[in-house]
């Protein structure tokens, strides 16, 4: 026999009605018992009376509790909200992995309860139990109270809370107590007006015995609105030993993304916000914070660090001032936000943090939690509370990503896969006392190509004899997808430069690219970087090779066909190959003759703006020389052609 709700309730003082033995041999005809539906919400009071005197009058117990349920049959789910004394606990079900989620303000964290495992009394949702073990919910008459094995019996019509009803009982029989009871159903009569336009909803249920009565008040009784499901059945909190169903979302080799971090201020008298950008490049060994932070050796305000693991070096600058210093990479970072990207390889030696071990996914296992809301956005949910903030204590990470099936109208390549909206952290002593909480709101999280211009360092190396203008004309069938595509084309340029060369992308700075007159044939401009006497501590550091080396690495590989640059436009493969002879300094540019160079695409504001035109007579060749030096010396000549940073 399946019990009636199981509920912990306040205890009160009262007397129950008189029970009479149960007739299941009455026959008044009448209309069958009705059809229950499949998927419901129910407001329900629970009256409970049971005869073991508490005092010396002899009074028995009685206590009530109001609950609402969220019950749904095909989901194989339910949610049950009870308030008793004015404390609310939540219990949420998951049949499909045999659990249940007890949640109470008197607890320290979410309770995990094995159905399998856990007496049915126990319990506030009746379900089965198959011999391989897997559970489901009960049919909904069944949490009224009934056993489908046991007859449903017509008693006539009747008038209960000014409602008018018909009325069904059942005999039915407790076997763990040995003793029978009759359990009474009321229902509205068919035409009989309710709220949720139902017909025939259940108003009252009651089961009385000997030795107890029970009366469940139903005062709210209405479909399942598909539209707020996912937050009746949200669970809201970790909860420790529940079985993960989904595996963490696989995080890409490179991303930029802001977040807003919001912290209790110190005078805890509210929340403290601010706003952090960050730029990741896995594969490029780089990585970007843009925050208000103060440099705790110096004292001076930054709010830009690049940390460069190929040189194992930290640029840390001021964009207003112009103010920069270079630092090994500390071992102990103090970047902003939780994710940091320096993984200690040994006492004295540095690496950047893979994708996985960037959001913590590689120290403990992270477990689904089942689904959230942040900010409108129906979110998947995995957690983990184990992990290590101090010898002390402990922290519990909560990760919001997007649902798999989430699209941007205007993004949608960007969004075919879960990216994360939001991060929760919640740090605890060794007393499970929570001592700290952070949360991190996540927008603008992108996969696209970097601008060239992301991690420029360029600012860091202001005078003239640290950085080197470079010009190569490279020969493409496709110059007007070039002109229409600059952005995208800038950033492939750099990096296959960088990759020919052998050479960290940071170190080539102000790519533009523009028209050759004659043919078809563009003209690449870079700015190439000396290497500094900063020494670094990074694993993944390279041998820095000096400023002329490169140079004139990169004419040897020109000259033998090696620089090949091939890019995807929109389906169209696009080729740049450079053109053997014609890598040009500036001051080799400024004593060439014949070079003809023009604007393509946009107005970029630098050797296109030059407009070259170089002449073999000897005066005019020099004043056109003097013009483009002036020109391209000029600190802002390639300001105006940078990609868009994305974010």
């Amino acid at each position: 026999v399946i019990v009636l709700l199981v509920c912990c309730l306040h205890l009160v003082t009262g007397q129950r009605p008189h029970f009479t033995s149960c007739n299941p041999d009455v026959t008044i005809p009448g209309p069958p018992f009705p059809q229950l539906p499949t998927a419901v919400v129910a407001g329900i009071e629970v009256f409970d009376v049971i005869d073991e005197p508490t005092n010396r009058k002899g009074d028995s117990q009685v206590s009530t509790a109001n609950l609402e349920l969220s019950y749904d049959f095909a989901g194989n789910r339910a949610a049950v909200q009870t308030w008793t004394n004015g404390t609310k606990t939540s219990d949420v079900y998951n049949f499909d992995i045999a659990q249940m989620f007890h949640m109470s303000p008197v607890l320290p964290s979410c309770q995990t309860v094995n159905l399998t495992e856990a007496y049915q009394e126990q319990t506030t949702v009746p379900y089965t139990v198959a011999p391989d073990g897997r559970t489901h919910i009960s049919p909904l008459s069944a949490v009224l109270g009934l056993d489908p094995s046991v007859p449903v019996t017509y008693n006539g019509t009747g008038t209960k809370r000014a409602v008018p009803v018909n009325h069904w009982y059942a005999c039915m029989r407790d076997e763990a107590q040995n003793a029978t009871y009759q359990l009474d159903l009321y229902f509205t009569a068919p035409g009989f007006p309710t709220v949720s336009g139902l017909d025939q909803v259940p108003v009252l249920v009651d089961a009385s015995g000997k030795g107890f009565y029970r009366r469940l008040n139903i005062f709210q009784w209405r479909l399942l609105d598909p539209h707020d499901d996912r937050t009746r059945f949200h669970v809201g909190d970790f909860c420790p030993g529940r079985v993960s169903t989904k595996s963490v979302p696989g995080i890409p080799e490179r991303f930029s993304m802001q977040a807003e971090e919001m912290l209790p201020n110190q005078a805890d008298t509210g929340l403290q916000t601010r706003w952090i950008r960050e730029f990741y490049d896995y594969p490029g060994k780089l990585f970007r914070v843009d925050d208000q932070e103060r440099d705790e050796t110096s004292g001076k305000l930054y709010d830009r660090r690049i940390l460069d693991f190929n040189v194992g070096l930290q640029y840390m600058m001021d964009t207003r001032s112009g103010i920069c210093t270079i630092t090994p990479i500390p071992m102990k970072t103090t970047l902003s936000g939780p994710w940091h990207p320096v993984d200690m390889y040994n006492p004295s030696t540095v690496r950047m943090k893979t994708p996985t071990a960037l959001f913590r996914f590689d120290e403990e296992p992270f477990t689904y939690q089942g689904e959230g809301i942040v900010r409108d956005v129906y979110t998947d949910v995995w957690g983990s509370r184990d992990l290590r903030s101090s010898q002390t204590e402990r922290e519990l990470w909560m990760w919001h990503f997007t649902k798999d099936n989430l699209t941007s109208p205007g993004s949608k390549e960007f969004l075919s896969k879960p990216v994360p909206v939001a991060l929760a952290i919640y740090t605890r002593d060794s007393s499970e006392n929570e001592v700290n909480r952070h949360f991190y709101n996540i927008f603008d999280f992108n996969t696209r190509p970097f601008s060239s211009r992301v991690f420029d360092v360029s600012m860091c190396f202001a005078q003239p004899d640290m950085k080197q203008s470079v010009y190569i004309k490279m020969a493409t069938q496709h110059k007007d997808l070039v002109a229409a595509n600059q952005q995208q084309v800038l950033g492939s340029v750099q990096r296959g430069v960088c990759d020919v060369i052998d050479l960290a992308v940071n170190r080539v700075s102000d790519v533009q690219i523009q028209e050759d007159s004659a043919g078809d044939f563009v003209w690449v401009g870079i700015t190439m970087l000396e290497r500094t006497n900063v020494t670094g501590n990074s694993v993944d550091a390279r041998p820095q090779k000096p400023l002329q080396t490169l140079i004139q690495n990169l004419k040897t590989h020109v000259q033998e066909n090696r620089l090949k640059i091939e890019i995807n436009i929109g389906g169209q493969l696009v080729q740049l190959q450079g053109v053997p002879g014609q890598v040009l300094t500036e001051q080799e540019l400024a004593a060439t003759a014949g070079v003809q160079i023009r604007e393509i695409g946009v107005r970029t504001g630098t050797i296109a703006g030059i407009v070259v035109g170089v002449l073999v007579l000897g005066l005019l060749l020099g004043v056109a020389a003097v013009h483009i030096r002036k020109r391209v010396t000029s600190s802002e000549r390639y300001r105006t052609v940078s990609m868009q940073v994305i974010g």
